[in-house]
This record gives structure tokens, sequence and C-alpha cells, in this order.
């Protein structure tokens, strides 16, 4: 019983430390799209076109 728990745990922690990471990613592409110069052949030149065109990339 006590080794099926921790068993269990150790998946959750794993499972969390997995979902950090993503967190982390996710925010850092974020913060990456906000400041990245519109491309040069971005059909409107806007930021918020140019914003989805490098989180599809990524």
């Amino acid at each position: 019983m006590l080794a099926s728990l921790d068993a269990i745990h150790d998946a959750a922690l794993v499972g969390l430390k997995e979902h950090d990471r993503l967190v982390m990613a996710k925010s850092q592409m974020e913060r990456n799209s906000a400041t990245a110069a519109p491309a040069p052949n971005c059909p409107t030149w806007s930021n918020s076109c140019c914003r989805g065109h490098l989180s599809r990339e990524a």
C-alpha cells in the first residue's frame, strides 16, 4: 500500500514539473512574440497579425 502511494506521489511530481515547464515555455513565447518586430511579408504589418504567425511557427 505504501509503495503504491509513493508511486502515485512520484507520478504527480513528474506531472507538476512538466506542467511548470510548459507554462514557463508558453510565457517565454508570449513575451518574445510581444516584443518581436513585424515580419516584412506580413500582409498588414500589424503586431497582432505577426504575433499570430510567430506563435504558430514555434
